[in-house]
Formats: C-alpha cells, sequence, structure tokens
C-alpha cells in the first residue's frame, strides 16, 4: 500500500505529461522529506492547476529530492490518463483516497449491530476520531473494542507487506500479539515476508508456569517445497529470515496447547538455526508447512524439566502431515527432525504422529541426521521419507541413547518408510528400547535394519529383527480347505492365499462354415497376510476349487480360498470362468476371456488376471483364449486352428489359481469343452 504522511505540500510550474520539478512551500512537508527517494509507486500524489481545469490522482516516488515521477494514474480530468499539464502554478499533494477513508460515524454506524460498548466507542471517537484519516493503531483498537473481524485477523491490518523486501519484523510480532490476546486465527497474505530472525515466538510457557496463550491458529495461503531455489517465483506464504539476523524462525513455548499451523514456509535463509522449534507443545496439528535452509533443526520437539510437575512440559499428542524439511546449508550434527526430552524428569516426546514427512539434509565432515531420535517413545511415522545425500557422513535415522540407565529412545513405530542414504545409526551409553518396521521400504535399494533392536518386515517380505524368532520357521500347506491349528511356541504367521482359475468357454459350430473359439479362465485374486497370533490358537482355512471347463457355455468361476471366519484375515476371489459360443461364426469375432479375481483384507491384495480373449479369422482358422497366469504361473496354454482340423478341447490349468484355456471348433458340428481352472491353495508361515 503506498504510504501517506501529514502536511505534504509542493507546487510546480513543470508542463506537459513527464515528471514534475517541486518547490517547497512554508510550513508544509516536502516530499522528499517525507519519503525519501527511490522505489515506485511509494505514496499517494494529488496534482491540480490554480488557473485551469486539470486534475490528476495517482502514486508515484521520488527520484531526488525535488522530481516527482508520476508511476501510476488512478484518476484524472483526462479520461483516468495522464494529464498534459498546461502553463501556470499546480498544488501537488499527499492525502489518502476518499475510498480509502473512514469516519467515525461508519465505525459507530457498523459497530451498533454488534452491540459494541458505547463508552468506548466514545472514548475512541474523542481521542482518534476527530479527524478523517485513522492510523494503524486506531483499526487495531477499533477491531479490538468494536468487535470487528471476530472470525479472523488479518497480518496485513497490523502493517505485513509480504513484498519480499520491507522489513516486516514489528507488524509480524504485532500480529502475534494481537492473535494472542484475541484468540482469532491468524491470516498470512501470499507472498514472502521478510522477518529477523529469533523474533516470532508463541506461547509463554516456563519451567514454572503453563502457558497462558493457548489455541492459536496461524494460516498461511499455501506453501509449495519443490520451487527451484532462486527461481523468482512467489507460491502461497513464505516466512524468510533476514540476512544478518540469528536464532529460530518459530518459537513456540509451553506447556502449551491447541496450536494450529498451516500453508506456509518457513525459510531460514542459512541464517536461522532452527525453522520451528517447539518445548512442552501438546494436542496440536500441524499440515502443509515447508521448513528449509536451517542450520541446525528444520523441527525439534523437546520435552524439559519444570518445577512443577503438573505441567505437562513434553511434546504429545501432536500431528504433522504433509510436512517437507529440506537443508542444503546444515551444519555438522543437524537434524531436520529431532526429539528429546529431558531424561531424569521423564519429560519426552510421545505419542506424536507424523504423516507423509519428507526430510532431506546435506552429509557434514561429521555427521548429519535426517530424523534424530533421543529421549522419544512411542511416535508413529507414517509414509515418512529421510534422506542423506552428498559427501561427507551422515544417517538417514539416528537413535540416540543418552543415559545407560533408561532404555530410550524406545516403542516408536514406522510404517511404509524410506531411509535413504545411509544406514540406521544406533548410538550413545546404553541400549536402545524396541522398534518396529512394517512394509520398511527397499524398492530404493535401502539397507535393512540390523541392530537386534530393530524388528519388523520390508515390503518384499524380508524379516529383520535377531532375536524376533527363536527358531526356523515352519510352514503348513493346505489344499484343500481345514482348520490350521497353531503350533507351541508360534507367535507370527505369514499367510499366502490364492483363489482358483477360471475354466476356459465351451464352443459348438453352428453348420459347416460357422467356427467358434472359447474365451480362457481369469486367474484367481492373491493375498498376503502378517498375521500375529499370540493370542489364536485356530483358524479356519478355505481353499477355493478351481473352475471347471464349460461344457454348454461360459466355464464355471474358480471358488473363494481365504483366512478366518468370514475370510476375515484374508479373502481371495476366484478368477471368471471364459466365455463360451454355441453359435459360431463364418466371419472375424471374439469371446471375451474370465475376469481376474479380487483380493481384499490382507496386508498385500493383488487382484487376478483377467483370460484371454479367444478369436476367430474365419470359419476354420482362429485361437482360443489362453487362460490367466497366476501367482504361481501354470496358465493354460492356447488352441489354435489354421485352416481346419480337429477340433480341440481346451487346457486344463497347471499352476495354483491359473485359468484354464479356451476351445476351439472349426468347420464341424460336434462341440469341445474348455479347460478346467486350477484350484486355490492357502501356505502357512509359522514363525517362533
Amino acid at each position: 500500500m503506498p504510504d501517506i504522511a501529514n502536511l505534504v505540500h509542493e507546487v510546480s510550474t513543470t508542463t506537459g505529461t513527464g515528471n514534475f520539478t517541486l518547490a517547497a512551500v512554508n510550513g508544509k512537508q516536502t516530499f522528499g522529506g517525507a519519503f525519501g527517494t527511490g522505489g515506485s509507486d511509494r505514496f499517494y500524489y494529488f496534482i491540480s492547476n490554480r488557473d485551469v481545469s486539470e486534475w490528476e490522482r495517482g502514486t508515484g516516488h521520488m527520484s531526488n529530492a525535488t522530481t516527482l515521477v508520476r508511476d501510476t494514474v488512478v484518476e484524472s480530468s483526462n479520461g483516468n490518463s495522464l494529464v498534459s499539464f498546461s502553463a501556470g502554478v499546480k498544488d501537488l499533494t499527499n492525502d489518502l483516497p476518499a475510498e480509502k477513508q473512514v469516519s467515525s460515524d461508519d465505525l459507530v454506524a457498523y459497530a451498533q449491530p454488534l452491540d459494541g460498548d458505547l463508552t468506548a466507542i466514545a472514548a475512541l471517537s474523542t481521542a482518534s476520531f476527530g479527524r478523517s484519516l485513522l492510523t494503524q493503531a486506531d483499526a487495531s483498537a477499533a477491531r479490538t473494542t468494536l468487535g470487528f473481524g471476530k472470525t479472523e485477523l488479518r497480518a496485513e491490518w497490523f502493517g505485513v507487506t509480504a513484498d519480499g523486501t520491507t522489513n516486516d519484523t514489528a507488524a509480524m510480532v504485532a500480529a502475534f500479539a494481537a492473535m494472542e490476546s484475541s484468540g482469532l486465527p491468524l491470516i498470512l497474505p501470499p507472498g514472502i515476508i521478510m522477518v529477523d530472525a529469533g523474533t516470532l515466538i508463541l506461547g509463554n510457557g516456563t519451567t514454572s508456569a503453563y502457558s497462558t496463550k493457548n489455541c492459536q491458529c496461524i494460516l498461511g495461503a499455501g506453501e509449495n517445497a519443490y520451487l527451484p531455489p532462486g527461481s523468482g517465483v512467489v507460491s502461497g506464504t513464505m516466512i524468510k529470515a533476514r540476512s544478518g539476523s540469528s536464532g529460530r524462525m518459530l518459537d513456540v513455548r509451553g506447556g502449551i496447547g491447541g496450536i494450529k499451523m498451516a500453508g506456509f514456509t518457513l525459510d531460514g535463509s542459512g541464517v536461522a538455526s532452527a525453522c520451528l522449534y517447539m518445548i512442552g507443545v501438546s494436542h496440536s496439528d500441524f499440515e502443509r508447512l515447508t521448513l528449509k535452509q536451517f542450520t541446525t533443526n528444520g523441527l525439534a520437539l523437546i520435552g524439559r524439566a519444570t518445577t512443577d510437575s503438573n505441567i505437562p512440559s513434553w511434546c504429545a499428542n501432536n500431528t504433522f502431515k504433509n510436512i517437507s524439511i529440506t537443508s542444503d546449508v546444515n551444519g555438522s550434527y543437524a537434524a531436520g527432525l529431532y526429539l528429546d526430552g529431558d531424561i531424569t524428569s521423564n519429560r519426552d516426546p510421545h505419542r506424536n504422529t507424523f504423516i507423509d514427512v519428507v526430510i532431506q539434509v546435506n552429509k557434514t565432515t561429521q555427521n548429519s541426521y535426517g530424523i534424530m531420535l533421543g529421549m522419544a517413545d512411542s511416535n508413529t511415522f507414517i509414509e515418512c521419507d529421510s534422506n542423506v545425500v552428498g559427501t561427507g557422513q551422515g544417517h538417514p535415522l539416528c537413535l540416540l541413547n543418552t543415559d545407560a540407565a533408561y532404555p530410550f529412545p524406545q516403542n516408536n513405530f514406522f510404517y511404509g518408510c524410506s531411509l535413504m542414504g545411509n544406514t540406521i545409526l544406533v548410538a550413545g551409553p546404553g541400549d536402545i528400547g524396541d522398534h518396529i518396521f512394517v512394509n520398511h521400504t527397499t524398492r530404493d535399494s535401502e539397507p535393512l535394519p540390523s541392530h537386534p533392536k530393530l524388528r519388523g518386515f520390508s515390503d518384499m517380505g524380508e524379516f529383520f529383527g535377531k532375536w524376533l524368532f527363536q527358531s526356523a520357521p515352519t510352514k503348513q500347506i493346505f489344499t484343500s480347505s481345514g482348520t490350521w491349528t497353531k503350533p507351541t511356541g508360534c507367535k507370527l504367521i505369514k499367510a499366502t492365499i490364492q483363489g482358483g482359475g477360471g475354466g476356459g468357454g465351451f464352443v459348438q459350430p453352428n453348420g459347416a462354415t460357422k467356427g467358434a473359439s472359447g474365451g480362457g479362465g481369469g486367474s484367481g485374486g492373491f493375498v498376503i497376510k502378517w498375521l500375529d497370533v499370540t493370542s489364536i490358537s485356530s483358524l479356519t482355512v478355505a481353499v477355493g476349487a478351481g473352475g471347471a471347463g464349460g461344457t454348454s457355455g461360459n466355464g464355471s468361476a474358480g471358488g473363494t480360498s481365504g483366512l478366518g471366519t468370514s475370510n476375515v484375515y484374508g479373502k481371495a476371489d476366484g478368477g471368471g470362468g471364459g466365455s463360451g459360443s454355441t453359435t459360431g461364426n463364418a466371419g472375424v469375432y471374439t469371446t471375451q476371456g474370465g475376469a481376474g479375481g479380487a483380493a481384499s483384507n490382507g496386508d498385500i491384495n493383488c487382484g487376478g488376471n483377467g483370460g484371454d480373449a479367444g478369436f476367430m479369422l474365419e470359419a476354420a482358422q482362429g485361437l482360443s483364449g489362453a487362460g490367466a497366469p497366476s501367482a504361481f504361473g501354470g496358465a493354460a496354454a492356447a488352441k489354435r486352428q489354421w485352416g481346419g482340423g480337429a477340433n480341440l478341447a481346451g487346457n486344463d490349468a497347471v499352476g495354483y489359481g491359473s485359468g484354464g484355456s479356451g476351445a476351439i471348433v472349426t468347420t464341424s458340428t460336434s462341440a469341445a469343452n474348455g479347460g478346467a481352472g486350477g484350484a486355490g491353495v492357502v501356505i502357512i508361515e509359522e514363525f517362533y
């Protein structure tokens, strides 16, 4: 917004459409004195010719102490275009345009429906509204007293420009103070908000008192974690550290709870030690944030000791979703995500959930870490990626024990996470507690964890953890339905479940010149299920039969295989039967293959493959539909007729759950049956 100042008035005899040379007026401010030089659209100007009906209103700047540059014309006597001024004396003044001015009558009229405090209104009118122009402080006071903006606060009200150049530190501090005192959400504008690192603080908790400023909400216009550095593109809202400043970008001090942050970037510019640093924060939500260019920590959750044992100064029960944490300016021992607490007072970060958090930091001459867990307990990481890149030393995950008397960190859970760039580092004077990894990602050659307290299995079904099982696994294979009974000492099973394959289609020609071919059967669904059986003694096992080949039309569908009552622990439906034909055709036509069986209720669910279609090019030339292969292979091959010959029945499947092929006939009147689908199977591996 262009600037305004009091009692700015100069005169000029300049003519034409160019810049104006100004002369001072006694008792008035000059434009150069009020606004300085340089920039563009720095202030509002009003020009009027004393002798001719010529006037112009716009925004401009001073190129030097006496030269006014007319940057933008807003309104004029020349159809709102630039005026070519005639000879004569012109008055040049600065004021706020009428449409932007608010009178005390306007405020009082607006306030009446809100049941405002009339005494306070009168006091405000006496103190401030006896003029046409309201200051920023007047506007803030009016909103607070009259109840304006009851649903939100906007950072622009406090002078935030977000232009990427102006120092917005004082305005942001004022906006934070208003947010904390009012309890209203603070809305940040799009653009780049330049602030001094170490100045933005949320909450006032100490070692002896709760924060009295809880339930704060900061919402930006969005963030884009993938804009290339130096692109010049502004996307959403960015709060960026000013060069020469130091400290943390945003400090949250508890015990404090009920915080909500979403939709903005914190950019440390290589000078801020941390982007988001939280002490004693609980039951808060953080979503769609980018934390970048820090030297020590992107996101830190810290518990601390207090003099009052009732103060919850741990960081607990917080949720972080869609967070990007990156830095290529981090120093040694930096951690993109850092969780730690005071071990002697049991103030540990725990029960925090991290979903779709992506972390990348540079390796350094010492060590750097994507994630560092110190005294951290029972936190959950879901589909998170941590990567260390470049040359030097670094680890995607460091589990650091800081006191041999306590087995921390412990009980942290990782689901579908990718830890890239190096191995997991376990360090410290004492042993750590157990950590569980499920579907640990290995698709980019990430190494499997090797420490005995790191237990689980990869996305490829590889188990790890040296004392997860006490003896070699055993196996039971079910080719027909029955009951699995748990062997003594069995703790976990892996069930591989294959549904039955569909049968191929039957065909019959229609007359001596109309051949026919049948479609192939689909394969059954495929399921893998890992199941803790410490409290289970037996399970129902269903094995689906293979679908019969068609004898008068379509092949039959394969049967459903499954585990547990109502297949609750895995269900693999049978493949569909291939289509048959009883009419034949003298020209080109096709018959459809059977659909693949569905899969559900497992940890890995793969639908079956569809059978191939049968086709005829003419009455004596064609190919029947091949059966679909299952996860065990063994599909039935197609039958071919090329120029006539004997009628051919479909082939039976030879692999568990695969489809039978369709039959083919040419110019005779006899029919041929489709091939049978393969029966399903359930394989249960038992771990002790």
